[in-house]
């Protein structure tokens, strides 16, 4: 069959089309209630798969051939009839009579809703029966306001209670937070819109906990293969540590803005309580004279530029996430690393490697947030937190000296942000007010939001656990800390007027977490390499067979197998992959013209996916040869199948 781009197009405007035309008969031709809202679902589900359609592609002109011409003339045609009938739908459901309890519903959301991706919460005295009547028709994310209201005060919602029904639900980390209705006509507009405000920045927090993963994938994987040779050298098992400082006062230091009235309180203590930094809070401690006994980093795109002037031979150790820059991880050579890993995913491709036993160490993204596991898993007893603001008191970022040249506004209204890290990229969006320490009221982003409340479940952890841990808040102007009241000092133990251990002396007395030796470590990056060749070479038959209008079916299957001997490849394919199954699932019925272009899309994905890693495999050796005179490493270098070691 002659087709085209516009083939795959065609179809799913005619499924949309059918589904039109369907609906009309069963509401004009005196069809059961029943089957025309089956009808409306339908008209509503091909919708979703109508305007998902990606937009044509002309990669040249010159070749616009008279079959896509036509074929393009056709989809227009196609798509102009179905929005005219959309119109038509519109006013059917403006007029329909309706059973009661989904009358309202209908005519509110018409043809916008999507059963199958969107989440619907209902209030009101119909909500019970609305949601029997959407579940019967497999709408897969509903809830009651019932199930979330707060039983303190019943016109508020309990975001424990939210985030709980939400988990409940299927993928709700796919749910965009633009996607939220919110149904309920006995309470007044203000606080309908108070209500949806919070329901959307739940949703938001779970989506942006996906992209986040999504986004960081492409970063991981190159930083934790160049990270493993320093890990072999010097990386020491955190695990080792365990209760090493048994029931002493720890400091955790984040790099918020209350941290510059804290830094006095906690210089009197340093020299008894165990200090723990987050990394971009060291350069504005150790001005002050403070130097933490394990500094935490977490972000992998945090470069060395947070170390200018800071004297590592005064501190204790770094405990780094395994996929932080790898810059970083080679210029820490004076002081001894304590490598983790703070997500299953770099875990993963670390086993796969095999050459390191690093420990998972789980954070919600914030370094604070190491910093509490690292104090809890040393035995500490009383824990104060200092800069963890969790929120922009004065409209500042960082204390004095963290963080330097990051940019960060508040609109005039307060009610949004920009922020432009110097090692990141932008971020902005909506500040949503949160009490602080001191009676007034600060802002936090979504991600500030989050990160407190993973500090707040991991405090709420710790006592379920029964772990003899007390948490306190330093924070006078930061966010109010559920489980960690406010104090104004740092009061010691009796126990921290015995002489402090030593970190450096405890961590460099340790077990080291590498399981080869540097010549067995090349000889395993060696094999991984090998790996990745041959999935290139079954990527580029593929590609070439493809353009040749040859079968290349068994070619894909040897891809495949060979993708799953490359864990490095699948974690860099995660945002395509992603991107590929909402496509799919939302536009169902493809046919095998549009399946092979996604296949073949996927193909070429990989194949720039192999190529680079095959780069950052060429660049470990070249770091890792020997001097001058021994054996080196050759590296041959083809435009088009890249670096070979």
């Amino acid at each position: 069959m002659n087709t085209t781009e516009w083939t795959p197009r065609i179809a799913t405007a005619d499924r949309y089309l059918d589904a039109q035309y369907l609906l009309m008969a069963s509401a004009t031709g005196g069809a059961p209630i029943e089957e025309t809202l089956a009808r409306l679902d339908d008209v509503r589900r091909s919708r979703v798969a109508f305007y998902s359609i990606p937009p044509p592609e002309f990669a040249d002109t010159r070749k616009f051939s008279p079959k896509e011409a036509s074929d393009a003339v056709v989809f227009l045609e196609k798509r102009l009839k179905a929005h005219k009938n959309e119109g038509l739908v519109q006013r059917w459901l403006s007029a329909a009579i309706l059973p009661d309890e989904v009358q309202d519903f209908e005519r509110a959301h018409g043809l916008e809703i999507d059963p199958d991706h969107d989440l619907v919460v209902i209030g009101g005295p119909a909500a019970a029966s609305l949601r029997l009547a959407l579940n019967a028709r497999n709408y897969l994310r509903v809830i009651e306001l019932s199930e979330i209201q707060s039983e303190i005060s019943p016109e508020d919602i309990d975001e424990q209670k939210l985030s709980k029904s939400l988990f409940g639900l299927s993928n709700i980390n796919k749910v965009r937070p633009n996607r939220v209705h919110y149904i309920n006509n006995e309470i007044n507009e203000e606080r309908r819109d108070d209500h949806l405000k919070i329901i959307k920045n739940r949703v938001e927090l779970f989506y942006v906990s996906r992209n986040t993963n999504v986004l960081m994938s492409s970063i991981w994987t190159p930083n934790i293969l160049k990270n493993i040779s320093a890990f072999v050298e010097n990386g020491y098992d955190i695990l080792s540590l365990s209760k090493s400082v048994l029931g002493r006062s720890a400091v955790v230091i984040g790099a918020g803005p209350s941290l510059d009235e804290q830094l006095p309180k906690i210089a009197a203590v340093q020299d008894r309580a165990i200090i723990f930094c987050a990394f971009k809070a060291l350069r504005a401690v150790t001005a002050y004279g403070i130097f933490p006994d394990i500094v935490i980093c977490l972000d992998p795109k945090q470069k060395i530029r947070h170390l200018e002037g800071v004297d590592l031979s005064r501190l204790g150790a770094f405990a780094i996430e395994a996929a932080s820059n790898d810059e970083l991880v080679g210029t820490i050579v004076e002081c001894p690393i304590l490598p983790f890993v703070a997500s299953p995913v770099p875990l993963e491709l670390l086993r796969a490697i095999g050459a390191v036993d690093i420990p998972l160490m789980a954070t919600g993204g914030s370094a604070i947030h190491g910093a509490i596991q690292a104090a809890l898993l040393l035995g500490c007893r009383s824990i104060y937190l200092a800069g963890a603001d969790f929120g922009f008191p004065a409209n500042r970022l960082y204390a004095a000296g963290a963080g330097s040249g990051d940019e960060f506004t508040v609109a005039d209204d307060g009610m949004s942000y920009r922020r432009q890290p110097l090692d990141s990229h932008f971020r902005g969006g909506e500040l949503f007010p949160v009490p602080a320490n001191d009676g007034s009221t600060i802002g936090a982003s979504v991600e500030m939001v989050q990160f407190r409340e993973w500090t707040e479940s991991r405090i709420q952890r710790a006592v379920e656990l029964n772990e003899p841990a007390q948490f306190f808040n330093l924070c006078a102007h930061g966010a109010v800390i559920k489980g960690a009241p406010y104090v104004t000092e740092i009061t010691l133990e009796n126990i921290d007027n015995e002489q402090k251990p030593s970190i450096r002396d405890a961590t460099l007395a340790s077990r080291k977490v590498a399981k080869l030796r540097s010549k067995a470590l090349k000889i395993r990056l060696q094999g991984r390499a090998d790996r990745l060749r041959k999935l290139l070479k079954a990527c580029d038959t593929i590609i070439d067979k493809s353009q040749r209008k040859k079968g290349w079916a068994n070619d894909l299957q040897r891809m495949i197998r060979e993708v799953k001997r490359c864990l490095e490849v699948s974690t860099l394919l995660n945002a395509h992959l992603i991107k590929l199954n909402e496509y799919t699932e939302r536009v169902k019925d493809i046919n095998g013209c549009e399946a092979d272009n996604l296949i073949l899309q996927l193909v070429k994905e990989a194949r720039e996916a192999a190529i680079g890693l095959l780069a950052v495999y060429a660049e470990i050796a070249v770091r890792n040869a020997p001097p001058k005179g021994g054996q080196t490493n050759t590296i041959e270098q083809s435009p088009e199948r890249g670096p070979r070691l």
